[in-house]
């Protein structure tokens, strides 16, 4: 993964896993989520995060069994 696309990559520690994402931009600036689809990655949005953190803190997210991110169950749309 190229860490410098981000100001800090963390992991947080979930039910059933661990989510990694990556945050870069103005701290005290709106946020913005950044969700990926399917068989994707916080990664997608590398060509639009320069931009985006001229103006917002943006938080892009590994989603579960994705990326960096581990399942250790199954999950689904209710859990």
């Amino acid at each position: 993964m190229n860490v410098a696309l981000f100001a800090q990559v963390n992991r947080l520690q979930v039910e059933g896993g661990t989510l990694e994402y990556g945050v870069t931009g103005k701290s005290d600036a709106p946020t913005l989520l950044l969700l990926h689809g399917i068989r994707n990655t916080k990664l997608l949005f590398a060509p639009i995060l320069p931009a985006l953190a001229e103006r917002y803190r943006v938080i892009a997210v590994d989603i579960r069994g994705h990326g960096n991110s581990e399942s250790h169950d199954s999950f689904s749309f209710e859990r």
